[in-house]
C-alpha cells in the first residue's frame, strides 16, 4: 500500500514551517537586540568622547592655575628677595643702635636667615653658574645646583627665573625642561 508523498510530507512541511516561523521571530528579536547594542555602544562612546573632552579642557584649567599660581608665588619670592637685599632702608641703618632690628622680620623667620652681605649671589646668578658647564641641563638637576649654594630656595623660583631669562641672559631652552648656556658670540 503506498501513501501519497503529497499526504505525508504536508505535517512535515507544516511543523517545518511553524520550526522557521520560530526561528524567523527568534532571528527579528537578535537584530533588534543587536541594534539597541550598538546604540547604547554609539551612545557610550559619545559620553566618554564628551567626558575626554571635559578632562582636556580640566587639564588645560590646571595647567593655567598652577602657571598662574607659580606666577604669584614667584613674584611673592621676588618681592621678599628684593625686600632682603642690602642696601634698602632698613639694611642701611647701623645694626648696634637698635637691638630689636638683629631679630629677622616675622615673614622670614621660618626661613634660614640670608647673609646680608653683597657678595651673596642672585638666584640669576646661581642659575648661571648651575649651567656653567655648557652641557644641556634639566631643570631638576638646575633646581639641585642652585639649591647647594641657597637650600632653601624654591623650585618654583628658579623655573620663573630661567622662564625670564633668555639669549640676552646668556641662556637658551633647547628642550622642554633642558637648559644650555649659549656660547658667548650668540648672545652679545
Amino acid at each position: 500500500m503506498r501513501t501519497n508523498p503529497g499526504d505525508a510530507v504536508n505535517p512535515l512541511v507544516e511543523h517545518l514551517r511553524q520550526v522557521e516561523a520560530i526561528e524567523q521571530d527568534r532571528w527579528v528579536a537578535a537584530g533588534e537586540a543587536c541594534s539597541k547594542a550598538e546604540y547604547n555602544v554609539s551612545e557610550l562612546r559619545q559620553r566618554l568622547a564628551d567626558a575626554e573632552q571635559e578632562l582636556v579642557a580640566a587639564e588645560h584649567n590646571r595647567t593655567v592655575a598652577t602657571e598662574r599660581l607659580s606666577a604669584v608665588r614667584d613674584t611673592i619670592s621676588s618681592a621678599e628677595q628684593f625686600l632682603a637685599q642690602p642696601g634698602d632702608a632698613a639694611a642701611t641703618e647701623p645694626e648696634s643702635e637698635d637691638p630689636v632690628r638683629q631679630e629677622p622680620p616675622a615673614s622670614s623667620r621660618s626661613r634660614p636667615a640670608q647673609p646680608a652681605d653683597s657678595a651673596a649671589p642672585t638666584l640669576k646668578a646661581l642659575v648661571l653658574q648651575a649651567l656653567a658647564d655648557g652641557d644641556a641641563t634639566p631643570l631638576a638637576l638646575i633646581i639641585d645646583r642652585v639649591r647647594q649654594s641657597r637650600p632653601d630656595t624654591k623650585a618654583n623660583s628658579v623655573r620663573s627665573t630661567l622662564a625670564n631669562m633668555g639669549p640676552s641672559d646668556g641662556v637658551a631652552a633647547v628642550g622642554r625642561g633642558l637648559y644650555q648656556l649659549l656660547p658667548p658670540e650668540a648672545h652679545t
